[in-house]
């Protein structure tokens, strides 16, 4: 009997000892799943992160690119073709953020899966991990939103700069446009004023005329000149430091002076064509008297034959330029005429009465 309970109870320790081996080893083998899912979870996130990293660095060396081809692009575009930038930006941002989107779809389902697969770990031993992921897929989904946002600040400052360089070429060229206009109409200017010149009586007429030959300078190149200072005014408001804007101030005064070199070189022709007739007066008025004293030469030749030698007094051989010189000289002369006339008259009268009383002397018809 006791032997057989002795061999009762080793039958009850032998089931018990294999009950613990069989529940150690479902133990063993429930574990194992388990484990196994966790481990596909991580291999899913270390594939998602790697994409995500692979992505990232793609989209950022595709942004560099676009950023430089862009750049290039807007230094072809005319400041009248300005639309044409917001053309050149949108087709950049679509050319990142499309594929952009696409890379970052494939990294948004592997995160997807990752937490999946977290999710199916029992209990929740994974949920700070799927926590985790989930931010950072959150991120992950706006990388491509990032990059675009970074573009458009980086072309929106390139379109400023663009802008503000085709301003200034903008009024760079309307001011050569307008000098070359200056200076073909300043002939006409000047032909102008050859006309009226000779017609001014004093100093205030040449004042008007001057003032005349300002306007038509004013009228022809002043509305190109305020053309050019308000694209400079328009691309001075977009700089940003005080030596962009000292340079802008320089183009500003130089258009300026564009209408102040021609208006003086209005003033130079003036006083020059005035200098001209002036001292073409004043050479008529030596011709002129060289004329009248080479008359009063003349007079005085014939004169001194009306005279016995020395008898007649007609002034110097050279010519006097004092004041009134000339006509005293002629009035000298004329006065000499006038003795020698009266004393012609005077011996006549004397020979025709000596004539008369001779022959009523000698009773002798008459």
């Amino acid at each position: 009997m006791l032997r057989s309970l002795v061999g009762s109870e080793m039958c009850i320790r032998d089931r018990m000892y294999i009950a613990s081996i069989r529940n150690a080893v479902r133990d063993r083998d429930s574990a194992k799943p388990q484990n196994n899912v966790e481990d596909e979870a991580n291999e899913l996130l270390a594939q998602a992160n790697a994409l995500r990293a692979r992505c990232t660095t793609e989209t950022k060396e595709h942004s560099e690119e676009i950023l430089k081809e862009t750049s290039w692009q807007f230094d072809r575009i005319n400041f009248n073709d300005k639309e044409q930038t917001d053309e050149l930006i949108a087709h950049a941002l679509t050319t990142l953020y499309d594929p952009a989107e696409d890379k970052f779809g494939e990294v948004h389902d592997l995160y997807v899966k990752a937490i999946e697969k977290y999710q199916e770990v029992e209990g929740n031993a994974c949920q700070p991990k799927i926590d985790e992921v989930t931010q950072t897929l959150k991120k992950s989904d706006k990388t491509p939103l990032h990059y675009r946002q970074e573009l458009y600040d980086q072309l929106s400052q390139l379109q400023s700069a663009w802008k503000k360089n085709a301003l200034l070429r903008e009024g760079k060229y309307v001011v050569e446009v307008t000098d070359d206009d200056l200076a073909s109409y300043i002939e006409v200017i000047k032909s102008y004023i050859e006309t009226e010149l000779p017609k001014c009586q004093n100093e205030s007429d040449r004042i008007a005329l001057i003032k005349t030959g300002h306007s038509m300078v004013e009228k022809k190149g002043g509305p190109g000149i305020e053309i050019a200072q308000d694209y400079y005014r328009q691309a001075k408001d977009l700089c940003d430091d005080n030596e962009n804007k000292r340079i802008i101030d320089g183009l500003q005064a130089d258009a300026e002076h564009t209408l102040t070199r021609y208006k003086q070189e209005v003033d130079d022709f003036v006083h020059e064509r005035f200098s001209e007739i002036a001292k073409g007066q004043e050479q008529s008025q030596e011709d002129l008297l060289a004329m009248y004293h080479e008359f009063s030469l003349n007079c005085a030749k014939e004169i001194r034959e009306l005279f016995p030698k020395g008898a007649a007094e007609v002034g110097p051989d050279e010519v006097e330029r004092r004041e009134g010189a000339a006509a005293y000289r002629l009035e000298t002369l004329l006065e000499v005429v006038k003795q020698s006339y009266e004393r012609d008259c005077a011996l006549r009268k004397e020979l025709h009465t000596g004539v008369d009383g001779l022959f009523d002397d000698e009773g002798l018809p008459l």
